[in-house]
């Protein structure tokens, strides 16, 4: 008889999400026992390889890039969950008493549960719907070497499926985050014989969150590392490709909807989890003025000092998000890259114009 490992209780039910991965070949520790899990690694591995040899055999050269790009993107990630280095999500995930039993805490995290998997499912409705009408209008472009093409969009499905991680990890970050301050605003601190609700325990519920995040740090910033470098480059290129044909031809809705098709999905998966940051930042900002307005007007010394360490606390350990110690992870900065890549790329493209423009 198979036994199966205990599973911890998780914080919300992350199981589809572990599930769609696992139907597009990546591994998912499913806690069964070692023959099974082999076997589940065995499956994984012929997955890959009859996506590897069916996404190879294109035969035009200016569609090579992009189906190469997506090939080496697609292995990276499946060698970051064949050995099992996005065990950090679902270690994340367990339920912690001190943060997750608060009532306000569960009903943002069913919130959350609902809003991530609304995100996934209009996100792929989404892209079915451009890949759907660009066929139609390109119908040859489309039965041509039909088994290469669907590969190249499950592939392109599969980045998706793991790009969502780091939405996952940042967005339940937010909400751990949310529900301490929502908690913190409606109880405030208790100032009876009792003291249930102590500075200290709120303190315990922030350290907790803190060394939380600590041990999951590297891992998530490693992976949304992989997505900025596989991301930015290629929709970056897409989109001068883009421009250049609308500066030729006038507006293209094909093109427009291949961009999308191709895009919409690592832009958006690239940006709500740098969102999210900047909310979790938000809601530390908010935890700082409500603690100094306590201490302000608290009349009890010792009460005064609690406090006072708390707010020493939140200041000293703050969440940090950068990547590779260098690019900071907040919206400011990625909508001055944005203008700043869209204004080199048109100046690029007036540039070439000018230069094949006869005098």
């Amino acid at each position: 008889m198979i036994k199966s490992k205990s599973k911890p209780r998780l914080v919300c039910n992350i199981t589809p999400v572990l599930i769609m991965r696992y139907l597009f070949g990546f591994y998912v520790n499913f806690r069964v026992c070692k023959m099974i899990t082999w076997l589940n690694r065995l499956l994984c591995i012929c997955y890959a390889s009859f996506l590897f040899m069916n996404i190879y055999n294109w035969n035009l050269f200016p569609r090579t890039l992009s189906k190469l790009w997506d090939l080496v993107e697609y292995f990276i990630f499946f060698l970051i969950s064949f050995f099992g280095k996005d065990k950090f999500v679902e270690k994340y995930y367990e339920f912690n008493p001190t943060t997750d039993d608060l009532p306000t805490s569960k009903r943002l995290f069913s919130k959350f549960e609902n809003v991530f998997n609304s995100f996934v499912v209009i996100v792929s409705c989404i892209k079915l719907l451009t890949v759907i009408p660009f066929c139609i209008l390109a119908q040859s472009v489309c039965v041509y070497n039909i088994q290469s093409r669907v590969a190249h969009f499950i592939i392109a499905a599969a980045i998706f499926a793991a790009q969502v991680l780091p939405i996952l990890v940042f967005g339940l970050l937010y909400y751990r985050v949310k529900g301490i301050r929502t908690f913190l605003e409606t109880n405030g601190f208790d100032y009876s014989p009792k003291r249930r609700l102590s500075p200290s325990k709120y303190m315990r519920m922030y350290i907790n969150v803190f060394e939380g995040w600590k041990e999951i740090d590297s891992s998530i910033k490693f992976v949304t590392l992989l997505m900025f470098l596989g991301t930015t480059p290629k929709t970056l290129l897409h989109l001068y490709s883009l421009l250049a044909n609308m500066k030729e031809y006038g507006f293209d809705l094909r093109g427009l909807g291949w961009f999308t098709m191709y895009n919409l999905s690592r832009i958006l998966c690239l940006i709500i989890p740098v969102m999210y940051v900047d909310l979790v930042m938000d809601e530390i900002q908010t935890i700082k003025v409500f603690i100094l307005d306590k201490r302000f007007y608290c009349k009890y010394e010792r009460l005064r000092a609690e406090i006072q360490e708390f707010l020493d606390y939140v200041n000293n350990q703050p969440l940090q998000f950068r990547i590779c110690f260098i690019m900071p992870m907040n919206l400011q900065w990625i909508i001055m890259a944005t203008s700043f890549c869209i204004s080199t790329l048109m100046a690029i493209l007036q540039i070439n114009y000018n230069l094949s423009t006869p005098n």
